[in-house]
């Protein structure tokens, strides 16, 4: 995704495809595929915050649930340590 943004940025600014930042650009298409599934980036956002502390109070079990329905709702998360995740939308 990072190259992806990277290279979007280069090609928007040769031609001025978007108008705007292209990580701006990805989170609006982001947001428009939550709205979709009837989610919002606050409710995933919670949901891994939750999972988070969990992790950081070593209960995997509460994690693992949460990451578990995060998959069921087509929302990937990728783990970056114990004290961080990131996350995005799954296409199947």
């Amino acid at each position: 995704l990072k190259l992806f943004t990277h290279q979007m940025g280069e090609l928007s600014k040769v031609l001025n495809l978007f108008g705007e930042p292209p990580t701006q650009f990805l989170n609006l298409l982001r947001d428009l595929h939550l709205k979709e599934k009837n989610l919002s980036r606050g409710q995933v956002e919670e949901l891994i915050s939750k999972r988070i502390e969990a992790r950081k109070q070593k209960d995997f079990r509460t994690s693992d649930l949460i990451r578990d329905e995060l998959l069921n709702l087509g929302i990937e998360v990728m783990d970056q340590g114990t004290q961080s995740s990131t996350w995005d939308i799954r296409f199947d």
